[in-house]
């Protein structure tokens, strides 16, 4: 019997926000195979299935724990898996534990998500994140290389951004007291050049969309489009500035210049714990009061920093994004 590949997709919020970051995983996802029959939903992987699916679970986890161990006809690779510490203790239910442990080991986006795995007593290790191994070939354009692109940089301090895409958050900072007005150019212009902001293009990973509950092929199609818009930006650039994991990681791919801005809300521990293991193979750009001392860190300053001659990328991540290209090839090429 054939076996049909799949691609994991996404649903919005309820207020029609969403993540192209999700899309950006997927993209990463589906070069391996040559062609793609189903969309999956990443948190409903249990619903029925027809025909047996191979399916690279890569990507953060999950919304809906109860809807796990996965259905029977999905055939999983776990490569960059991330798991969101909230919902540990739904999520690691019996079930849940002996199927991992069927499709061990679990290669894991971040330490944090190995140390679970290893809680349970998980065969797993560290993977680091298949968007690491998107191909430079796919996006490339020689008609629009230079770009200077700031996307979402210190996000969760910009109130502007709240106020399109998290209104409850911009809510709680009312609340707190931290009502003044943050906007996204007052952030760059703050702690960047002027005429670096102003020769730059300010960019989201965030979009708001009417098709909340719409499923079918078209939308998820047009939102892998978006994705696949993104990454040729970030592909054809001569210098990206973010503080989005799934902005900085591809730019690694690309070999696009990339500066991962940390600081502000940025450093609290929810946002650490998806870091430890992704940025540790970025150029970090620290802005804060208190100094950082981390040594697996590449970290940065504003004072350290020749904009118009950025510092070269690391290449720490080239042994693991090597070991997913070998992972993600075999499981695409064996027969069941």
């Amino acid at each position: 019997m054939s076996t049909d590949n799949g691609l994991l997709v996404y649903t919005l919020t309820e207020k029609g926000v969403g993540n192209i970051g999700d899309y950006v995983q997927s993209l990463a996802a589906q070069q391996y195979f040559t062609s793609t029959e189903k969309f999956i939903h990443r948190d409903y992987l249990n619903k029925s299935l027809e025909k047996k699916t191979k399916l690279i679970m890569n990507g953060w986890f999950t919304y809906h724990p109860e809807n796990w161990p996965p259905h029977e006809n999905i055939d999983p690779l776990f490569v960059s898996f991330h798991l969101d510490k909230n919902y540990e203790k739904d999520f690691f239910t019996k079930e849940t534990i002996q199927y991992l442990n069927k499709y061990a080991p679990i290669g894991c986006r971040d330490f944090a998500t190995l140390s679970l795995m290893k809680k349970y007593n998980i065969d797993a290790y560290y993977s680091s994140c298949l968007t690491t191994t998107l191909n430079r070939g796919l996006y490339e354009n020689d008609s629009e290389k230079g770009g200077i692109y700031f996307v979402d940089v210190l996000y969760r301090d910009d109130l502007e951004y709240k106020w399109q895409f998290n209104k409850r958050s911009l809510l709680k900072d009312v609340i707190k007291g931290k009502w003044s007005i943050k906007n996204t150019k007052n952030i760059l212009y703050k702690y960047f050049p002027k005429d670096l902001v102003d020769s730059g293009e300010i960019l989201t990973q965030a979009y708001k969309s009417k098709d909340i509950h719409t499923d079918n092929s078209n939308v998820h199609q047009n939102r892998l489009n978006i994705a696949s818009d993104l990454l040729k930006k970030l592909c054809n650039a001569k210098l990206v500035i973010t503080s989005r994991i799934h902005i900085a990681l591809p730019c690694l791919a690309f070999g696009t210049p990339v500066l991962f801005v940390y600081g502000g809300d940025l450093t609290k521990e929810a946002d650490n714990i998806r870091f430890m293991g992704t940025i540790d193979h970025l150029n970090v750009l620290y802005i804060g009061d208190q100094p950082i001392k981390n040594d697996k860190l590449n970290i940065y300053t504003l004072k350290d920093i020749d904009f118009k001659n950025p510092p070269k990328n690391p290449s720490s991540h080239i042994e693991f994004k090597e070991a997913l290209i070998k992972k993600c090839q075999a499981f695409v090429n064996t027969k069941q």
